[in-house]
C-alpha cells in the first residue's frame, strides 16, 4: 500500500511502542513539490479535506507553515 506521500508503508512502526519525543523530520519542498498535485486532486475532488491531508502527512513529516496554508487554499469551499 502506497501512503499520502507517496512512499510505501511498509516499514512504518505500528507496534504501539513508538520512541517518545522524537519530532518528525520537516517534509523537503522539493517533495512537497513533486507530490502535492495528487494531493490537490484528493482535496478539489472532495475525497479529501485538506486536515485529512495534513493529518495523514504529518504522521512521518512535520510540515512547514507555509506548506499548510498551501494545503488549506485548496479546499474553495472554505472561500
Amino acid at each position: 500500500m502506497i501512503a499520502l506521500d507517496g512512499v510505501a508503508a511498509i516499514d512504518e512502526d505500528d507496534d504501539g511502542n513508538a520512541a517518545s519525543g522524537n519530532k518528525a523530520p520537516t517534509m523537503a519542498s522539493d517533495h512537497f513539490d513533486k507530490h502535492k498535485k495528487k494531493w490537490n486532486e484528493l482535496v478539489v475532488s472532495g475525497q479529501k479535506t485538506p486536515e485529512q491531508i495534513i493529518t495523514a502527512l504529518t504522521t512521518k513529516h512535520a510540515l512547514t507553515e507555509e506548506q499548510q496554508r498551501e494545503i488549506k487554499s485548496w479546499d474553495k469551499s472554505a472561500n
